[in-house]
C-alpha cells in the first residue's frame, strides 16, 4: 500500500548523490510532497542554498507499469516520447535526480518535436503566465524572474533543482505553462467545497470540472487524509480541492494542446498528480482524447531492480527507478488546523496535552514515512532559522540550546517515546 501524500507544495532540499548504482532491490522513497515550514509559521525563513551537483543521467532503470518489460536503452526511450504528445514526469519535489529525468523527457521531446515543446509548471499557479512567458522568452533575468514570481514564496524548494529545465526551455525557445490554481482557491475548495467559491474564484477554474471517480486514485487520497487531515476538512471537500488542482493543471496543459495540435507537451508536477494516469493525466485526455499521453512515475531506489517491483504495478504507464537522498536526521512534524498552504493559513492545533497553540514535535524517519505530507527535516529547521537574528518577545518559556541553531525548547516531554515538544510561540525573526 502506498502511504505517500500529495500536498505538493514546499519541503526541505537535500543534497542528491549525482552516481546511480545498478543491480539490487529497490525502496520506496515516500517524500513526493510537503508543506513549508518556514512559511506555515508565517515567519519567512527561507532555506539554505544548496549547491546543486553537476548535470549527468539520472540512469534508464524504466520498467512498463503494466507488464513489467523494461526500457533499457536511450533509444527506446526516446521512441516512446516520441510516440507521445502529452509526456507526464512525476517527481519528488526534492530529489534532483528525477528532475533530472525530466530533463531527458524534454530533451527527447525537443528531439522529435523541434521548438513545438511547451512545459508546463505545477509550481506556479496560473496568475503568474506572463511572468513566466517573458523569463522562457530571455526578455527578464533569472533573479527578476524569482523576485516577481515570489518563488520561495510560490513554491519554496530551491530553483536550482529545476534549472537545467528552465535553462534548457530558454536554450532551445520553448513555451511555458504556469499550470496552477492560486492556492486561496484550492485552500477554500478544501474548507467550504466547490458551490461555497464566488464568481470571482469560480473563474479559474476550468468549464466541465469533473471530481474523480478513479477509486484507485481515491483509496490513495483518502489514505494521505486519514488522521491529521481528517481533523481539518470533511473529505468530500479534500476530495473536490485535489480534483480540482488536478483539473485546472489538466485543463490549461490540454487547451494548448488543442489550440497548437503540432505541439507536444510535459508536466512537471508532483508524483500525486501523475499516478495511476489520475490528475493531470486524465484531465487532459478528458479534453484533448486525440492527443496521446505516456506517463512516468519517479521511484526511489538504492539500486536498479532485476524487474519491477510488485507493489509499483499500475503506478503509471512506466515506473523509472533513480537514486534517492534520505537523511538519517531526525524529522519535525507538524500538528496543525490545516496542513499546506496550499489548504490556507495554519492555525496551529493541540497535541498530546500541550497547551501551547504553537507546538511541533520531531520524529524519527519511520514515523515521517508513515506521514510524509507533514515533515521536515531538523537541518533544514536548524540551518534556516541561524540565517536570522531571532527577537525572543515572552520570557516565560525555558530556553536551550538545540541542535545547531538557538531554538525555543518547552521542558514538556510528549507521551509518546522519543518525542520532544518544541515551541516557536516567541520566535519574531528580524532580517539582518
Amino acid at each position: 500500500m502506498i502511504k505517500t501524500s500529495f500536498l505538493t507544495l514546499l519541503t526541505s532540499v537535500s543534497l542528491v548523490p549525482s552516481a546511480f548504482t545498478m543491480g539490487g532491490a529497490a525502496t520506496f522513497n515516500e517524500k513526493d510532497g510537503l508543506a513549508d515550514f518556514s512559511r506555515s509559521l508565517d515567519i519567512h525563513v527561507p532555506f539554505p542554498v544548496q549547491t546543486v551537483p553537476a548535470l549527468e543521467t539520472p540512469g534508464f532503470c524504466i520498467f512498463n507499469g503494466s507488464n513489467g518489460s523494461t526500457l533499457p536503452e536511450t533509444e527506446a526511450f526516446k521512441a516512446a516520447i516520441r510516440e507521445s504528445d502529452v509526456v507526464y514526469v512525476g517527481e519528488s519535489h526534492d530529489q534532483f535526480n528525477d528532475h533530472l529525468a525530466q530533463l531527458e523527457a524534454l530533451k527527447a521531446l525537443h528531439y522529435a518535436r523541434g521548438n513545438s515543446v511547451v512545459v508546463g509548471f505545477e509550481m506556479l499557479n496560473m496568475t503568474l503566465q506572463p511572468v513566466l512567458d517573458e523569463y522562457a522568452s530571455g526578455k527578464i533575468t533569472e533573479a527578476e524572474f524569482l523576485k516577481r514570481t515570489d518563488w520561495q514564496k510560490e513554491w519554496g524548494f530551491d530553483f536550482n533543482l529545476y534549472k537545467p529545465l528552465f535553462d534548457f526551455i530558454r536554450e532551445k525557445e520553448l513555451r511555458a505553462l504556469a499550470l496552477n490554481l492560486p492556492k486561496k482557491v484550492v485552500s477554500k475548495i478544501a474548507k467550504v467545497g466547490l458551490t461555497g467559491l464566488s464568481a470571482e474564484e469560480l473563474q479559474y477554474l476550468p468549464s466541465n470540472l469533473q471530481v474523480t471517480t478513479n477509486e484507485q486514485y481515491i483509496s490513495y487520497l483518502k489514505e494521505s487524509f486519514e488522521g491529521h487531515l481528517s481533523q481539518m476538512f470533511e473529505f468530500k471537500n479534500y476530495l473536490a480541492a485535489m480534483s480540482a488542482w488536478n483539473e485546472t493543471m489538466g485543463a490549461r496543459l490540454a487547451d494548448f494542446i488543442n489550440a497548437n495540435p503540432d505541439f507536444a507537451g510535459l508536466a512537471v508536477a508532483g508524483s500525486g498528480h501523475v499516478i495511476y494516469n489520475a490528475g493531470i493525466p486524465a484531465s487532459v485526455k478528458s479534453r484533448a482524447p486525440a492527443a496521446r499521453g505516456v506517463s512516468f512515475f519517479m521511484q526511489g531506489a538504492d539500486a536498479c531492480p532485476s524487474a519491477l517491483q510488485e507493489a509499483d504495478k499500475g503506478l503509471a504507464d512506466y515506473v523509472w527507478y533513480a537514486r534517492h537522498t534520505a537523511s538519517a536526521e531526525k524529522t519535525m512534524l507538524r500538528d496543525r488546523k490545516e496542513i499546506s498552504d496550499t489548504f490556507g493559513k495554519p492555525r496551529w492545533g493541540q497535541m498530546q496535552g500541550a497547551t501551547n497553540e504553537h507546538t511541533l514535535r520531531y520524529v524519527n524517519e519511520e514515523q515521517r514515512s508513515r506521514w510524509p505530507h507533514i515533515g521536515f527535516p531538523l537541518r533544514q529547521l536548524a540551518e534556516g532559522l541561524a540565517a536570522f537574528r531571532l527577537q525572543l518577545c515572552r520570557s516565560s518559556l525555558t530556553y536551550q540550546r538545540y541542535a545547531r541553531s538557538s531554538l525555543l525548547v518547552s521542558p514538556r516531554k510528549s507521551a509518546q517515546p522519543n518525542m520532544s515538544l518544541i515551541s516557536l510561540r516567541s520566535l519574531t525573526p528580524l532580517l539582518p
